[in-house]
């Protein structure tokens, strides 16, 4: 198929896709997505970069529905929701053991292709945990919130924030802790060896040094955040009480289910990428001896190129099958490309021509000018002000009080600019996410999962957010 049919066969069926998230990435991180998208849910899907250093992925939005739909059913069974949060635990465990293999690993195709093979087969298993989350925003937190508010309508609210608030310690958090706790007297290399992924995104970033640990103490002391972070496990022990003091209150088998399951989720939410994000550095050393063997054979390659590969063109080397096109990689690399994983196909199917690329972006993303849109109100409250858009932690030093944070989505890093945000919008979320749960806690207008804010928005806009009705207006353009 030549780019200018596939060109065609996608905009034929432009309809069927809807931006699903955005994300830095590398073709490595790309494929992650096939792992679930195409082998779980069933769905075509398209990586599509979008020009501001994300890529969108698209899919085809009645299949994820219809996936969300009959693997709810399956779910909501207390048997099930046991088994299914079990499976995550064991799942997490096994892509962490398996990944640290990586140290010991031989440098030869052999070895490499064996690990490579397993590493992709328990990320397979992993890779659900990605799509789950969404899933308990997309079927199970607006059935709570109902019941909450027919049995409980005078404790409705109350009784969500303590089934919304995390109860276990996030390893953000812990690095935060052992930081504040060392001081002046920072041990640099024990901090380094044991958080050194906190960056890991895409395969690309800078991992964790002395200049962003430095950096990070500082950010700290300046925003009086000392006395706040030591205070996390109390919060998160307090968070627990209450939690199994409500729990073990609710007599409704059905309610008991559902308050279990989005709580876990909560704590899911954030631990599933922390856990990814520490398996994905030592990945990063199988990616550098796979460079070394490449380099026998092609002495100008290098790593960029590497994790610009796809899963199919790493075992086709190891397998002795292949040489690599350096020019289209090097489209990949600089992010001129779009891929696709349609129909049976094993590998993604690429389009490089930059004209046939824009006219896609344009017809899926809807370029044309979009002066209002929508999310999910997360706290009610409506204001007018000027959006400031923070994308990666480096922007967070940029960031103006009274600006209204327009961001993917938040971790316990963004708590600072929040609560200096006028309103804050996310792509990401549902009413227990991240954002949702600081937002109330601060009392600050928040509309999450908008899906597109930081693709239609501007710095400098001004906009109205009227997180009562979840809409965000574009008054005046910068």
């Amino acid at each position: 198929m030549t780019e200018q049919e596939l060109a065609h066969k996608i905009l034929k069926q432009k309809d069927l896709f809807a931006l699903w998230v955005a994300r830095p990435s590398s073709i490595q991180r790309d494929e992650l997505l096939k792992l679930f998208m195409v082998d779980i849910v069933g769905t075509n899907y398209i990586a599509l970069p979008l020009g501001n250093g994300n890529t969108g992925y698209f899919c085809e939005e009645n299949k994820l529905e219809d996936f969300y739909q009959q693997f709810g059913k399956k779910l909501i069974s207390n048997w099930n929701i046991k088994e299914h949060l079990s499976t995550y635990k064991k799942s997490a465990q096994e892509l962490i053991k398996l990944s640290q293999k990586v140290f010991v690993i031989k440098e030869n195709k052999v070895a490499l292709l064996k690990f490579y093979q397993d590493w992709l087969k328990k990320l397979g298993e992993y890779s659900l945990y990605f799509l789950t989350p969404y899933l308990i925003e997309n079927q199970f937190e607006t059935e709570l919130k109902d019941i909450l508010k027919k049995k409980f309508p005078q404790k409705e609210d109350e009784y969500f924030e303590i089934i919304a608030k995390p109860s276990i310690v996030f390893a953000y958090q812990e690095y935060q802790i052992e930081l504040v706790k060392m001081g002046l007297k920072i041990d640099y290399a024990y901090l380094i060896n044991k958080y050194r992924w906190i960056p890991e995104y895409s395969f690309r970033e800078i991992l964790l040094d002395k200049n962003m640990i430095d950096q990070e103490m500082e950010r700290i002391v300046q925003d009086g955040l000392t006395e706040e972070i030591l205070k996390i496990k109390h919060n998160v022990q307090n968070n627990q009480e209450d939690y199994f003091k409500l729990i073990s209150s609710i007599t409704d088998e059905r309610l008991k289910v559902l308050i279990e399951l989005v709580h876990t989720y909560v704590n899911i939410r954030t631990e599933r990428i922390e856990i990814f994000k520490q398996c994905q550095t030592n990945l990063r050393d199988f990616y550098k001896i796979f460079t070394k063997l490449v380099k026998k054979e092609m002495k100008e390659f290098d790593y960029s190129q590497t994790i610009s590969l796809t899963n199919q063109e790493i075992i086709d080397f190891l397998n002795g099958k292949t040489t690599f096109d350096l020019t289209q990689i090097d489209l990949r690399e600089k992010k001129q490309y779009l891929s696709i994983y349609i129909g049976d196909n094993i590998f993604p199917l690429f389009i490089y021509n930059q004209n046939l690329i824009q006219e896609i972006r344009t017809e899926l993303t809807h370029e044309e000018a979009r002066e209002q849109f929508k999310g999910i109100s997360a706290f009610k409250g409506k204001v007018t002000g000027k959006v400031q858009i923070i994308i990666k932690k480096e922007e967070f030093v940029d960031f103006k009080k009274d600006c209204i944070l327009v961001t993917q989505f938040t971790t316990p890093a963004y708590i600072p600019l929040m609560k200096m945000a006028k309103a804050i919008i996310t792509n990401d979320g549902g009413i227990t996410c991240h954002a949702a749960i600081i937002s109330r806690e601060f009392n600050i207008p928040c509309v999450v999962g908008t899906k597109i804010a930081t693709q239609v928005l501007k710095d400098g806009d001004v906009i109205e957010v009227d997180a009562d009705k979840g809409i965000i207006k574009i008054i005046k353009h910068s």
